[in-house]
């Protein structure tokens, strides 16, 4: 049985190393006309293929919808605010509309998707002129969704699909017993009797005036009530991360990839509104966040900003090194994350290369959810290509590249191949950050095209280890990690148990 196994695991390890992966160009976090982008989808689509773009996912805003309530009538005194969205615009016909535009463009394979706003909150008042939105720019991008039900079942404030009853709508209900007591008055009677003499006169009055308050006031709070439907959190608390995590399970729950969005980027804008002051709308940076969350796929890791969270030690290196140590379940990956919305920008400016078996939705999808990417901000005259970034040991055959894991045996070297070229062959500057478990250990100062080969020595226990790369000057490029781990053998003082998944992602892979 044992023999059988391991004969098995040989020959899908062997199969592996003969797998060979395309370069695909892709485009993430996308808005087209559909919510906030100035261009047709069909539009964009043409003028990414002509820049030779693979893929393109799209994040359309889920629900752009934003409420103030005076309170205790919050549903009747209110101020809402509502942009063009993908729940306006109708789920279905959104998911047509991309399978339509898909098939009349097949060289880009188009992938829907939605940006979400899990939840914000309001501080201050009107009244002491200090109202402000928070976090109405935090957002998360959900990608690969196939049902309109599922992204109907978005938990995201504002969102009616995800509200429910509950017997909290009992208490909504609650004002009924005021009009069936102002009914009940008005049809009894008060009785009063009046002697005059021997004379006893029987007066019969309506309490109209209280009993016309008591339904004009219950109707009053029926129809703030309504629909009587509940939501887990509204926008007048701040429940901390807790919308967000919710989120997060959901995505994992169907299936799909979910990241942070621009998590360094923060928002802030006043806007006056005569005597009642100014209304402030702000959202700070939220790396912080990162690490409280878990099961997201991964996080915008290069955009068009000067971000930090991807230095060495930084941010990015914590969130892998408590994967390394056992105390997160998967690794977070980064992406390039373009946010188009107008002509504004180049629809090349912030690009991720992505390394699939086949050019194919389920190839994109497959890449990403594995990490075989790097992410790239660009000038617009050529790329940077990373050509080469893989990790190998001694004489062996076998190799891994980003997202994947080298099994490491014995004390033969470690060694990491780097190969960087200009998509237009020229000669430009390069300084290369070779990061390994959050420290820098060797800078690469140099020019394109540029290939080495930098040798390391191998762990001498069996901590997981990890290599990614930063490029700088004037890109910015940032691989995914390659992993490591020393493999313990059965009988070994130290002996594991192997894990069959782990052995096949041990494969050489070929750039194609």
């Amino acid at each position: 049985m044992l023999l059988s196994l391991a004969a098995n695991l040989c020959l899908l390890a062997s199969a592996q190393a003969e797998e060979v992966l395309q370069l695909l160009p892709a485009l993430i976090h996308i808005h087209s006309s559909v919510s906030s982008g100035q261009n047709s989808l069909d539009a964009l689509v043409e003028e990414a293929a002509r820049h030779g773009t693979g893929a393109i996912l799209l994040t359309e805003n889920l629900l752009l919808r934003f409420d103030y309530g005076l309170f205790p009538l919050r549903g009747l005194i209110r101020k809402r605010v509502e942009y063009p969205s993908v729940l306006t615009y109708d789920i279905d016909r959104y998911l047509n509309l991309v399978k339509e535009v898909g098939q009349r463009h097949p060289e880009v394979i188009l992938i829907p998707g939605v940006e979400v706003v899990p939840h914000y909150h309001w501080t201050g008042s009107p009244f002491s002129r200090d109202l402000t939105l928070h976090n109405g720019q935090k957002n998360l991008l959900i990608v690969g969704l196939e049902r309109p039900e599922d992204y109907r079942g978005l938990p995201a404030i504002g969102n009616s699909g995800t509200s429910r009853f509950g017997w909290e709508s009992l208490l909504l209900l609650s004002p009924v017993a005021l009009v069936a007591l102002g009914v009940w008055r008005l049809k009894r009677k008060r009785v009063r009797r009046h002697r005059f003499g021997g004379m006893t006169l029987t007066e019969r009055r309506t309490a109209w005036g209280p009993s016309l308050l008591l339904i004009g006031l219950g109707l009053l709070l029926l129809a703030n009530n309504f629909p009587f439907r509940i939501s887990r959190f509204d926008q007048y608390h701040n429940p901390d991360i807790h919308p967000y995590q919710e989120l997060i399970d959901y995505a994992a729950l169907k299936g799909a990839l979910c990241f942070w969005s621009y998590p360094e980027a923060g928002d802030f804008s006043q806007h006056s509104f005569g005597t009642l002051g100014n209304v402030t709308i702000k959202t700070d940076p939220y790396t912080g966040d990162l690490a409280k969350t878990r099961g997201y796929t991964g996080f915008g890791a290069v955009y068009q900003q000067n971000v930090t969270y991807i230095n060495p030690g930084g941010g990015w290196d914590q969130l892998l090194l408590e994967f390394a140590g056992g105390r997160r379940e998967h690794p977070v990956w980064g992406i390039g994350e373009l946010g188009y919305h107008t002509t504004n920008k180049r629809l090349t400016d912030v690009q991720t290369f992505l390394w699939v078996r086949e050019r194919s939705r389920q190839g994109v999808l497959e890449a990403i959810r594995r990490g075989r990417m790097f992410a790239v901000q660009r000038p617009p005259e050529y790329n940077l290509l990373l050509r080469d970034f893989s990790l190998s040991q001694g004489k062996s055959r076998h190799s891994a590249i980003s997202g994947d894991e080298l099994r490491i045996e014995g004390q033969d070297p470690l060694l990491v191949r780097l190969k960087v070229e200009t998509s237009d062959g020229s000669h430009r500057p390069l300084h290369l950050d070779l990061i390994r478990s959050g420290t820098l250990i060797q800078r690469f100062n140099g020019e394109t095209p540029f290939q080495t080969t930098y040798r390391d020595a191998p762990p001498s226990g069996t901590e997981k280890i990890f290599y990614r790369l930063k490029i700088t000057s004037p890109h910015l490029l940032a691989s995914n990690p390659i992993f490591a781990q020393r493999v313990v053998r059965l009988g070994s003082p130290q002996a594991v148990q192997l894990d069959p998944s782990a052995l096949l992602r041990t494969g050489s892979a070929q750039v194609g």
